[in-house]
């Protein structure tokens, strides 16, 4: 079943694509050669960023065995993306078309993809679960928790995962406004990883240095690179071009602050979830900030 969703995605992702590029044989060679390059570098990346994250700073004679390891918690996911991303890329060079325009149509899609590849971890036990849920809260059920093998209810962090992907997408499909060649690019990857910050600290299972966990604190590090390059972009005085850089790199602070005091202080959970919650909504208000300055 788990390779059935993946395959699903994969399709979705290709129609759809091939319909935003016009709907003609050329618009499904060209999504076909996309996904496909995608769907082959992502996978290659994946592997590529878990072995140098996780193998290689803590058994580097490892290193390369772990290569050939198949589990789906030995792929990380931000890799996957960064390797889509590029497929994309190179799919744009092969065919001769602007990589900025293509990626404005693919990175929608690309966002569906990941609801579709966050909906199969069901099928992997509880890779993408998180804490345990008491029997008497109403979010004991499905689409909220599921059961482990000895029915107790852990949150179902992948499906919230799924769905926030899933709104990502259709969002960046269905509007029409008409922003300048890879804003919409920019934007879609944006809100794609910002609520990841907050489900990646309620897995329970993910790719860790110590208390750091590493696709969040990637995930951090891209909205902070999305940020300074829509900045880097803005036509305004270059002293005051940058402000919103700091800001936001002192969001990511406090996130990371938030992060490790989440279990270490006196500052209740929810309390800590929701000010996360604040910061991240004060980098989207820094971005719209200077998207709209470039626009």
């Amino acid at each position: 079943m788990y390779a059935l969703w993946i395959a699903s995605g994969l399709l979705v992702c290709l129609l759809i694509f091939a319909r935003r590029l016009g709907g003609g044989s050329r618009s499904y060679c060209i999504s076909l050669l996309t996904v496909a390059l995608s769907a082959l570098l992502g996978v290659a990346t994946a592997k590529l960023f878990y072995v140098l994250l996780i193998t290689v700073p803590t058994a580097p004679a490892d290193a390369l065995e772990a290569f050939l390891y198949p589990d789906a918690d030995t792929f990380c996911v931000f890799g996957g993306g960064v390797g889509a991303l590029a497929g994309a890329w190179f799919s744009a060079r092969l065919v001769k078309a602007k990589p900025a325009f293509l990626l404005d149509q693919f990175t929608p899609c690309m966002a569906l993809f990941f609801a579709f590849l966050r909906a199969a971890e069901r099928e992997l036990g509880t890779i993408g679960v998180g804490g345990y849920v008491p029997s008497d809260n109403p979010l004991a059920r499905f689409p909220f928790s599921i059961p482990n093998i000895y029915g107790e209810q852990l949150y179902a962090v992948f499906y919230l995962e799924a769905f926030l992907a899933l709104l990502c997408g259709l969002a960046f499909l269905l509007c029409r406004r008409r922003w300048p060649e890879g804003v919409r690019t920019e934007l879609c990857l944006f809100f794609l990883e910002l609520p990841q910050v907050i489900c990646e600290s309620l897995r329970a299972r993910c790719m860790k240095w110590g208390f750091v966990r590493t696709e969040q604190l990637l995930c951090g590090l891209l909205l902070l690179g999305l940020l300074w390059y829509a900045c880097k972009r803005e036509s305004g005085p270059r002293k005051r071009r940058y402000v919103p850089v700091l800001l936001g790199a002192l969001c990511i602070a406090g996130i990371g602050l938030l992060e490790y005091g989440l279990y270490k202080s006196g500052i209740p959970v929810w309390l800590c979830y929701c000010m996360m919650a604040v910061l991240l909504a004060c980098l989207t208000l820094l971005e719209a900030f200077a998207i709209k300055r470039r626009s």
